[in-house]
């Protein structure tokens, strides 16, 4: 009678970053829908009260941040089935891991610009923007 092995700590944490790593996959996945439809929608309504130049920065950070989640969401759903089943399968290539690293990070950039890009108006107008990570997080809370 076979007698089997206990997974390994390495194991059982490489099985766990996979788990996890689908579950950041599965809410990424909507960032694009709402990134650049919000920092366009608040660069139109605030631009007569807001440096011009701060909010293209702000619009370009946005697209930029669009195209690596797309990118990385993309590649890992192509990756193939086996990469993410079973115990004996291949991890998730490291720069693909890489890729959404950065793209989760390009996106917290974006929402930690909103009081920089306010920075040039009023006080009331950097309050305002700096609420805007806060909704845009219950946004996306809520589309996931």
């Amino acid at each position: 009678m076979a007698q089997a092995e206990s997974p390994t700590r390495d194991d059982q944490a490489a099985c766990l970053h996979e788990r996890t790593l689908v579950s950041v996959v599965a809410n990424m996945a909507v960032a694009p829908l709402f990134l650049i439809p919000f920092t366009a929608l608040v660069s139109v309504v605030t631009r007569g009260e807001n440096d011009i130049a701060r909010l293209e920065f702000w619009m370009g950070a946005a697209i930029l941040s669009t195209i690596l989640i797309t990118a990385g969401v993309s590649l890992y759903r192509r990756l193939p089935p086996a990469a993410s089943d079973g115990p004996d399968s291949a991890p998730t290539p490291r720069w693909i891991v890489m890729l959404l690293r950065t793209a989760l990070l390009s996106m917290g950039v974006v929402f930690g610009m909103t009081t920089w890009v306010a920075s040039s108006a009023s006080v009331e107008m950097v309050m305002l923007f700096a609420v805007f990570p806060a909704t845009a997080g219950a946004i996306a809370a809520m589309l996931t």
